[in-house]
C-alpha cells in the first residue's frame, strides 16, 4: 500500500472462504430488491434461480470437503441447525409474501415482514457460522456451505409461495379475469 491507497493486490487478497458469503449476500440483494416490486408469477423462475444457488453452493462446497473431513457432533448439531433455521425461515419469508391476481396475470411482491425475515436469515447464518467456528465445526458447515443453505431458503420461500397461490385459486382467477376483463383486484 502506497501513500494510504490500496493496490489491486490488496483488493484481490480475500479469504477463499469468504467468497461463497459474498456471492451469497450478492444473491439476497439481487432477490430482495427485484422482488419489492410487483413481479409476474413464472413458476419455473420461482424454481430455477433457487437450484442454480443450490448447485453452485454444492459445486463450492465439494472441492471444499476434499479431502473429506472426519465430522464431529458439533458438526452435524450446526448442519442441522443450518438445515432447520434455512428451510424454516424460507417457509417464513413465503408465507410473507404479498399476492395479488388481476387481469394481466398474479403478481407478488415482498412486504416489510418479508425484508425483515431476510434481515433475521441473515443474522441467524451469521450467528450459527460464528458459533459453529467458536465451537470448532469444519469450515466446510460454517462458511462453505452458505450458497447451499441460500439455496435452499429459497427453494423453501418459493415452493410455500407456489403452494399458496395455487390454494388461494388465484391462479385460476386470474385465468377467469383474463378471458373476461378486468376483476375487481385489478380497479
Amino acid at each position: 500500500m502506497l501513500n494510504g491507497a490500496a493496490s489491486a493486490d490488496d483488493l484481490l487478497d480475500v479469504d477463499p472462504m469468504m467468497i461463497p458469503t459474498i456471492m451469497a449476500l450478492a444473491v439476497i440483494v439481487f432477490v430482495v430488491l427485484r422482488r419489492l416490486r410487483p413481479t409476474k408469477v413464472r413458476p419455473v423462475g420461482l424454481i430455477l434461480l433457487p437450484v442454480i444457488v443450490l448447485l453452485f453452493g454444492v459445486a463450492i462446497a465439494v472441492p471444499a470437503a476434499m479431502p473429506w473431513p472426519i465430522l464431529h457432533p458439533i458438526d452435524a448439531a450446526v448442519l442441522l441447525a443450518d438445515l432447520a433455521v434455512s428451510v424454516g425461515l424460507g417457509v417464513a419469508r413465503g408465507n410473507s409474501i404479498r399476492i395479488d391476481s388481476g387481469a394481466d396475470g398474479i403478481r407478488y411482491r415482498y412486504t416489510a415482514p418479508t425484508v425483515a425475515l431476510w434481515a433475521a436469515s441473515i443474522a441467524a447464518r451469521f450467528a450459527i457460522g460464528t458459533a459453529g467456528a467458536a465451537l470448532g465445526a469444519v469450515p466446510l458447515l460454517t462458511s462453505a456451505a452458505v450458497l447451499g443453505m441460500l439455496g435452499l431458503s429459497l427453494i423453501s420461500q418459493n415452493s410455500t409461495l407456489l403452494v399458496r397461490i395455487r390454494r388461494s385459486g388465484a391462479g385460476r382467477a386470474a385465468q377467469i379475469s383474463a378471458s373476461t376483463g378486468p376483476s375487481w383486484a385489478a380497479r
